[in-house]
Parts: structure tokens; C-alpha cells; sequence
């Protein structure tokens, strides 16, 4: 269980949940109301805090996998099925992205990875350049309409029963 500060979740987790569920809509070619993201991105960055300081390391992931479907389908009104690949989509480049980027900084410097958890602005210094890599492709994904729907075929026709 981890004790996330109020400044993390402010200047991490409220913009990660936010450009997941951008870039989870945005390959689905679903253009998301700003407004209603942002709400999401909120209540996803203020349910972070609490699951990951009540729940076991793991169990807050799919908890907050849940609560992102969730609050998709209820709030951009999307099918449940678009809700959760969206979320999934999201999730999972923003795993990846993750994954390579604390690579590259636990590699490249002497910072470990209990080090960046225990001290609050470092925290926000190392995520920051995934949150502008995850903005960067959203931005692309909207401004040239790329999206999965003409590579994933199935995608078309979840969405065209929504």
C-alpha cells in the first residue's frame, strides 16, 4: 500500500488518467468531450489516491481499470464494450510508455525506483515526460485521424452497435 501525496495526484495522476482516456477514445476515432474527460481524469486521479493507499499493489490497477469503464460509459455515454477498450487501449500504451521511460532514467541515472516513490516532486519530475510522450500522441492520433477502427476491424462494428 503506498501513500500517494495530494501534489502527485494533482500534477500526476489527474493529467495520466485524463490523456489514457484521450488516447484509449482517440485510436477508437471517438473524439471525446474535453469536459466530460476532464471530469473523468478527476474522479480517476482522486479513486488513484484511495485505491492505492487501500488496496494491494496490483489489485488498485484493475480497480482503476474498472472505475475508467466505468466512468466512461456513464459519463461519455459510450457503449460498455467501446468503454473498456478504451480504457484497456489507454492503459496499455500508457504501460508501455511507462515501462520504457523508468527504464531509461533507472539505467541512465543512480535513482531507484523506491527512491522516485518516496520523494514527491521527483515522482512528478520522472512521469512528466510520459505524460508530454502520451500528449504528443494523442494530439497526433486527433490532428490525423488515426485510429484502430481500419486495422482492428472489429472495432468498427462494436461501435457501429453503440
Amino acid at each position: 500500500m503506498e501513500n500517494m501525496p495530494m501534489n502527485v495526484v494533482i500534477l500526476g495522476s489527474i493529467p495520466e488518467a485524463t490523456l489514457v482516456l484521450l488516447m484509449g477514445l482517440a485510436l477508437l476515432g471517438i473524439r471525446g468531450n474535453w469536459k466530460k474527460v476532464l471530469i473523468i481524469g478527476i474522479i480517476q486521479g482522486v479513486l488513484s489516491y484511495f485505491t492505492r493507499r487501500y488496496l494491494l499493489f496490483g489489485m488498485h490497477t484493475v480497480t482503476l481499470y474498472l472505475t475508467m469503464t466505468l466512468l466512461t460509459w456513464l459519463i461519455i455515454k459510450t457503449n460498455i464494450l467501446v468503454a473498456a477498450i478504451a480504457s484497456a487501449l489507454g492503459m496499455i500504451i500508457n504501460s508501455l510508455i511507462e515501462g520504457v521511460l523508468l527504464s531509461i532514467i533507472i539505467n541512465f541515472t543512480a535513482i531507484t525506483l523506491p527512491e522516485i516513490l518516496s520523494r514527491d516532486w521527483l515522482r512528478i519530475a520522472v512521469t512528466t515526460p510520459k505524460q508530454i510522450v502520451l500528449l504528443i500522441l494523442v494530439y497526433l492520433c486527433l490532428k490525423y485521424s488515426f485510429t484502430l477502427d481500419e486495422d482492428i476491424h472489429i472495432f468498427k462494428r462494436i461501435k457501429e452497435r453503440a
